[in-house]
């Protein structure tokens, strides 16, 4: 009777043990995949898929990094659209200095 119930009662405290795989786990060893595949990459023929692959792997180890250190995941930080600023920036000058739109260079 023993021996047939020692392995559910072993399967049930193994599986109780053990967390489920949190976000920080998944990024780990997503990162470690990652690492794995760059190396192979890393050959003159295959140089641009291992630069994307290696930049993909930088901004995963800055997540991994903020996390570490308490953050949420840190959403990347992009920069402002140069187009929409420097739009304003024009319109605003003409609007001051009353510059006709004919000449958009100034």
């Amino acid at each position: 009777y023993l021996s047939s119930i020692l392995p559910i009662v072993l399967q049930r405290f193994s599986a109780s043990t053990t967390k489920p795989e949190t976000e920080f786990d998944r990024m780990v060893k997503q990162r470690a995949a990652w690492m794995i595949e760059a190396q192979k990459l890393n050959t003159p023929s295959t140089f641009v898929e291992y630069a994307k692959l290696q930049r993909r792997i930088d901004k995963l180890s800055n997540q991994i990094d903020s996390y570490k250190k308490g953050n949420a995941i840190a959403l990347p930080i992009l920069p402002p659209k140069a187009g929409k600023i420097t739009t304003l920036r024009l319109r605003f000058r003409r609007r001051r200095l009353l510059i006709p739109k004919q000449f958009p260079q100034l």
